[in-house]
């Protein structure tokens, strides 16, 4: 009689054992997932605000490029917008950040150098001005006279009794050069100022007009001048001259900047007065 079979053990370690073992580790996600890979996108806006505000900074040469700093300021925002609205489907947050950093300093440096700028040109304008009336006052034609020529054609005088000899000269030399000398002395400006002497007193009123470009640095000044009066119960009076004035610029041979003033024209001008008979400002 045959013997029954006997059922199969299941043998520990067996190859059934490690498939069974191996399919409850990847059912229970015990394994190591292949990491997504990221499709980001970086912001145009981003890029462009960047570019932008460092193009900006051209405003501390002129301030025409200021239009980049603002065309970046505004880049700038629209890319933070759209990198928070996006849930992270955009990059470039840094970039943006730094294109609106950029374009806020060029913003402010750029008005910021300009006003220095013409504050310092200002000053030495209205140094420049007094210092011609001070020649004028004191009779001193050939420094006052100078004053007026470019600065790289004027002479230098070591002493006093040369300012003398060169004005002389200017007189006694070829009848164009007595023309242009005796026209500077004849010049109503040079004989009102001489003639009332200590009795004026100049003061800064308004600047008519400032050029300040790369080829021409100019301004139109107008001082006003008080007279003193001569008895204790007389009037003052007050006239206005206008003064033209260029500081100009030249490069020598060997590479040297020559920078100096020179006072192209000063007339008597007319001003318009209010109901108290004071001056109106030309500018308002």
């Amino acid at each position: 009689m045959a013997k029954k079979s006997q059922p199969l053990e299941r043998i520990s370690g067996s190859l059934f054992d490690s498939l069974e073992k191996s399919e409850t580790f990847f059912n229970e996600g015990n394994y190591a997932q292949e990491p997504a890979i990221e499709n980001k996108r970086l912001s145009v806006w981003a890029i462009l605000s960047a570019v932008f505000g460092a193009l900006g900074f051209f405003a501390l040469v002129n301030l025409g490029f200021l239009v980049f700093a603002v065309f970046g300021f505004f880049a700038s925002i629209v890319a933070l917008i759209a990198i928070s609205r996006m849930g992270g489907e955009l990059q470039g947050k840094k970039i943006a950040a730094l294109g609106l950093t950029l374009s806020l300093a060029a913003s402010i440096s750029g008005p910021l150098r300009s006003y220095v700028y013409e504050r310092a040109f200002d000053k030495q304008a209205d140094l420049f001005v007094k210092a011609w009336f001070e020649a004028v006052k004191n009779e001193d034609w050939a420094v006052a006279h100078q004053m007026t020529q470019p600065y790289w054609g004027r002479s230098v005088f070591a002493t006093h009794q040369d300012e003398i000899r060169y004005w002389r000269g200017l007189l006694n030399n070829e009848e164009e050069v007595h023309s242009t000398a005796h026209s500077y002395l004849c010049n109503p400006t040079i004989l009102t100022i001489k003639e009332l002497g200590d009795r004026i007193k100049p003061s800064y009123y308004a600047t008519t007009a400032t050029n300040l470009t790369a080829s021409d640095e100019s301004t139109i000044r107008i001082y006003a001048f008080t007279i003193e009066p001569e008895t204790p119960d007389g009037k003052k009076q007050t006239f206005f001259l206008s003064f033209v004035l260029e500081r100009v610029m030249r490069k020598t041979p060997q590479g040297e900047t020559l920078v100096g003033w020179q006072m192209r024209s000063n007339d008597f001008i007319p001003l318009k007065l209010d109901a108290q008979g004071r001056p109106i400002d030309p500018k308002a």
